[in-house]
C-alpha cells in the first residue's frame, strides 16, 4: 500500500534544499518526496533518521510514514522506538505501523502495552497491528476492548482484528452486531463474521447494503459467500430508484451468483458502455457471478485489446471464476 499520491519526483538538490527549509510545511513536503524517490536516494536512511526528530508533528509523522514506504523499518529501528514515545499520536500512530513489519523481538511486548495506550488514535492502530502480528493470545483483552472501550473507533478496528485471530471468538463479534450503538463497529463484526463463514453471515451483512459507503465491501463479501438464504432481500433491491449504475451491477452480480440471471443482458451491455469506468466495474462483476454464462464474454474482452485495462481486468474476473468453481465444487 502506497501512503503516498505519485508525483514526478524532484531533483535531489531541490529536496536537499527544502529539508531544511525554515518553513515547516515546506519541510513536510520535502519528506513526503522522500518516501517517493529511488531506495538509492543519497543519505535517504539518514535524512529520514534526522526528519523524524524534527521539532514538527508534521514533518515527524510524514517522516515515519516514508520509513514505511522505503521499507527502512528494521535499519531504523532505533527511529521507530522512539517515535513510540513521540508527543504526537499521529506520530506514535506511524510508529505502531512500522512495528507490526519489523522482526524486533521487542515489538510484540510492546504492541501488547499500546493497545491500552491512553490515546486513541494509538490504539486504534495498535490492535490491528497486534492481529498482523499474530498475536492471538490478546483475543481475550480483544474482546473486553470489544465491548468497553469508549472510542467507536477503535471498536470498530477491533472487531476486524479479531476476524483475524485464530480461533474466531465469533459469540462476541455476535453480539456486538446485535448490541453495539455504533454502525461502523456493527459493520466490521459483521465483515469479520463473513470472512471465517460463520453461520448466519450473510444475512448479518444485507443491512449495511443502505449505506453507500459500506455497500461494496459488503456486497463482494455476500458474493463470496452465496447464501440463497438471502435472496429474497436482494431481489427487492433490483432495479431501485436513484440507485446508481455502478450499484446495479453490483446488485445484477449477486442476484446471479445467488442463482438469479435476470441481469445478465445488463451486465454484458455494460461492458460496451460509453463510461470507461462503467466498462471496467461491468467486467469485474461478470467476474463476481460465479456464472459459467460470463466465460466467454469475458474471454472476448480479455482478447480484443490484450494490453488494454479492460483486458487486464477481464483476466483478473476470470481468475475469480476459476477460483470460484473450486470452492463450490463439491
Amino acid at each position: 500500500m502506497s501512503f503516498f499520491s505519485r508525483q514526478p519526483p524532484r531533483t535531489q538538490q531541490g529536496i536537499l534544499r527544502d529539508l531544511a527549509d525554515p518553513a515547516p510545511r515546506v519541510r513536510a513536503a520535502a519528506v513526503r518526496e522522500l518516501g517517493r524517490v529511488e531506495p538509492d536516494f543519497p543519505g535517504l536512511a539518514g535524512l529520514l533518521e534526522k526528519a523524524a526528530t524534527d521539532l514538527d508533528v508534521s514533518v515527524r509523522a510524514f517522516a515515519l510514514y516514508a520509513v514505511l514506504e522505503q521499507k527502512l523499518e528494521t535499519a531504523l529501528v532505533d527511529t521507530v522506538h522512539g517515535a513510540l514515545e513521540d508527543s504526537s499520536p499521529l506520530v506514535r500512530e506511524a510508529a505502531v505501523i512500522a512495528l507490526a513489519s519489523m522482526p524486533d523481538p521487542d515489538a510484540a511486548d510492546r504492541l501488547r502495552a499500546l493497545i491500552a495506550d491512553a490515546d486513541a488514535a494509538v490504539r486504534y492502530q495498535a490492535v490491528l497491528s497486534a492481529a498482523e502480528k499474530g498475536l492471538h493470545d490478546l483475543a481475550p483483552r480483544f474482546q473486553e476492548m470489544l465491548r468497553a472501550d469508549a472510542d467507536p473507533r477503535v471498536r470498530a478496528n477491533v472487531a476486524s482484528a479479531l476476524g483475524e485471530l485464530d480461533p474466531v471468538p465469533v459469540e462476541a463479534l455476535r453480539r456486538a452486531v446485535a448490541e453495539d450503538g455504533d454502525e461502523e463497529v456493527r459493520f466490521e463484526a459483521a465483515m469479520s463474521l463473513a470472512r471465517v463463514r460463520a453461520e448466519g453471515a450473510a444475512a448479518l451483512l444485507v443491512p449495511f447494503l443502505n449505506r453507500n459507503d459500506m455497500f461494496t465491501d459488503a456486497l463482494t463479501q455476500l458474493c463470496a459467500l452465496a447464501d440463497p438464504a438471502v435472496r429474497p432481500g436482494i431481489e427487492r433491491l433490483w432495479g431501485r430508484v436513484f440507485q446508481s449504475t455502478l450499484q446495479k451491477l453490483q446488485v445484477g452480480a449477486l442476484l446471479a451468483r445467488l442463482g438469479d440471471d435476470r441481469a445478465r443482458e445488463y451486465l454484458i451491455a455494460k461492458t460496451r458502455a460509453f463510461s470507461f469506468e462503467t466498462r471496467v466495474w461491468a467486467i469485474h462483476c461478470l467476474g463476481l457471478t460465479g456464472a459459467a454464462w460470463a466465460r466467454e464474454p469475458l474471454r472476448a474482452l480479455r482478447d480484443r485489446r490484450p494490453d488494454s485495462q479492460e483486458a487486464e481486468t477481464a483476466r483478473d474476473a476470470l481468475d475469480f471464476l476459476d477460483a470460484t468453481a473450486k470452492t463450490d465444487a463439491p
